[in-house]
């Protein structure tokens, strides 16, 4: 079985006749249905834990969510209505007792009265997926990249890139890889960001990743890695990986092996890589917009943060970064998880006329108030 994807993030398995899997059109299906129902209101919490339950339950999942979404997008694009206002769909005399052809010929009678109304958003979203899972199918057949390149991405983008051997890279927000294929290895290196690599097996190349703090060696696997100025962090969801510190630091004397479930940390001024469990969410979840973070640097959390939103999160004072962080962020609601921060921390946040965010120490910590120590 291989992998096949394109630039857009739709990808699925394919059998080595070329066709696609019953697994994936079922997870297509699902994911088509989880996106539809996240896209109503109200979305209850119970719901949003159920989703993102699905979507860590296996790559695969999270993988057609993403798909889903790129195909909403790329449908939006292509001129789809947009999202209806709330009086236009009280307004919507579509119902489901009557075909769709039979409710059109009553439409078009009245628009010789009235101005055209737009298709009922259910109408809408169901077309564009249906248009898009056959864009889907139709791209399963596309070229490898080179085996040399510099890849890069945009602030708040995600690309999906099939490589030379058919290994699948997702670029996280804000990052640059180089690849560098030869003939006894593979080797990719993660210049700044974050990436997931689900590696092709061949024991004959090992597949090789150089951070900035650390090196990564896997024969068949997937795994994330992000790195920022301080802190690299390797998790693992299948198979097993070798970690090293990178030549520009003293060698391990054994490299470290992580096996799926569990991370390898290493920081600037560390000596050895750190092993750990890992939460799955936390290699995977960023791909659908959740950036898990267990007992991380602030700074680190916000270094990462800004390579996805749009509003600029800033530390006024670096001993901000020393504060330690486990959550959940939200792509979509960095605003919302910085107010939550003023009531987890003494912090006190002002916003620039820019639109950033800026955090500082609260005015009762300023003043040396024992109580917020």
């Amino acid at each position: 079985m291989n992998m096949t994807g394109n630039d857009n993030g739709t990808r699925a398995f394919v059998d080595h006749d070329g066709a696609p899997h019953d697994e994936d059109s079922e997870c297509m299906a699902q994911a088509s249905a989880w996106f539809i129902r996240l896209r109503d209101e109200p979305v209850t919490e119970d719901v949003i834990n159920a989703w993102s339950q699905w979507c860590e339950m296996n790559i695969r999942n999270a993988r057609c969510y993403r798909a889903v979404q790129n195909i909403w997008s790329l449908a939006g694009d292509a001129g789809m209505a947009g999202w209806p206002a709330e009086e236009d769909i009280r307004a919507d005399g579509y119902s489901p007792e009557v075909s769709i052809s039979e409710w059109r010929r009553g439409e078009a009678r009245i628009q010789n009265r009235k101005q055209r109304r737009r298709i009922p958003w259910p109408l809408g979203l169901a077309a564009a997926l249906l248009l898009g899972i056959g864009t889907w199918q139709f791209t399963l057949y596309l070229t490898r990249l080179p085996d040399q390149g510099v890849y890069t991405s945009e602030r708040a983008q995600k690309r999906d890139l099939r490589l030379a051997d058919g290994s699948i890279l997702t670029l996280g927000g804000a990052s640059a890889v180089r690849v560098a294929y030869g003939e006894k290895r593979r080797e990719v290196y993660l210049e700044r960001g974050e990436a997931f690599f689900d590696v092709r097996k061949d024991r004959n190349r090992p597949f090789i990743v150089t951070a900035p703090n650390l090196r990564v060696t896997a024969i068949g696997t997937a795994f994330a890695v992000r790195a920022d100025d301080t802190r690299t962090v390797v998790s693992v969801t299948e198979g097993l990986v070798e970690v090293e510190r990178g030549q520009a630091h003293p060698p391990t004397a054994t490299p470290v092996r992580a096996r799926a479930g569990e991370q390898v940390t290493v920081d600037a001024q560390s000596v050895h890589p750190v092993l750990s469990m890992a939460d799955e969410g936390a290699a995977i979840g960023w791909q659908n917009g959740a950036f898990v973070h267990v007992d991380e640097p602030l700074r680190s959390v916000v270094a990462r943060i800004n390579r996805y939103s749009p509003e600029e999160v800033t530390l006024g004072d670096p001993s901000l970064g020393k504060l330690r962080f486990t959550g959940t962020v939200f792509e979509h609601q960095v605003e919302e998880w910085v107010r939550g921060l003023e009531r987890v921390f003494p912090v006190r946040t002002a916003h620039g006329a820019d639109g950033g965010i800026a955090l500082y120490w609260s005015h009762e910590h300023e003043s040396g108030d024992p109580a917020v120590k």
